[in-house]
C-alpha cells in the first residue's frame, strides 16, 4: 500500500530551520575563523537547497492541480 504524499505548508516549518543551521553554522565558521567548521554548511546546504526545492515543487503542483480543478 503506497501511502499519499500530498503538500502542506507545514513542510516549509522543517525547510527553514536546515536553512537557518546553515547561515548560522557559515557564520560562526567564519566568524571565529574555524576552518575544521566550514565542511558542515557546505554539506548542510546542498540538503538544505534539496528539501526547499522539494517542498517548493509541491507548493507549485498543489497550485496547479487547484487551477485546474477550478476550470
Amino acid at each position: 500500500m503506497k501511502a499519499p504524499l500530498e503538500y502542506s505548508p507545514m513542510y516549509w516549518s522543517l525547510v527553514f530551520p536546515l536553512g537557518m543551521y546553515t547561515v548560522a553554522s557559515w557564520q560562526l565558521a567564519a566568524a571565529d575563523e574555524f576552518t575544521f567548521m566550514k565542511q558542515i554548511p557546505e554539506a548542510t546546504i546542498w540538503i538544505a537547497f534539496l528539501a526547499w526545492l522539494i517542498v517548493m515543487t509541491g507548493l507549485i503542483r498543489s497550485i496547479l492541480r487547484g487551477l485546474r480543478s477550478r476550470a
